[in-house]
């Protein structure tokens, strides 16, 4: 009789040691799937990103070159400014002192309201 409740005794810590194994493996699997699912997501953000970054690279390399072509068009501008006030005379003479020293005291205000405010007044 002893031998028998021994028996039953060492069957159902057995099948509770087996239950126990059985239920912190299904946890342990449910664990792994929850981070193998945050693990694909972070994934799928970080591709996202990645697009996002190559897309604003690209915008930016385009904006440079538009702002190249700005410059360039600019410098050949100047160019022809350049080359057509050359044989002008007018564009040549030197302007009178009285405007330079006026355009030069405007220039110097503290802000462009001041600069604005005497526009009407002769120089001084």
């Amino acid at each position: 009789m002893k031998s028998i409740l021994w028996g039953l005794v060492l069957t159902a810590l057995t099948y509770g040691a087996g239950y126990y194994r059985g239920y912190t493996s299904d946890v342990a699997d449910d664990n792994e799937q929850k981070l193998q699912r945050m693990f694909n997501e972070s994934e799928a953000v970080i591709g996202e990103m990645r697009d996002l970054s190559a897309d604003a690279r690209a915008v930016l390399a385009e904006a440079k070159k538009a702002n190249q072509t700005r410059n360039q068009a600019g410098e050949e501008r100047r160019k022809n400014i350049t080359e057509g006030m050359r044989d002008d005379s007018c564009a040549s003479a030197l302007a009178p002192v009285a405007v330079s020293d006026g355009l030069l005291r405007k220039n110097q205000s503290a802000n462009a309201a001041d600069s604005r405010a005497d526009t009407g007044k002769p120089d001084r």
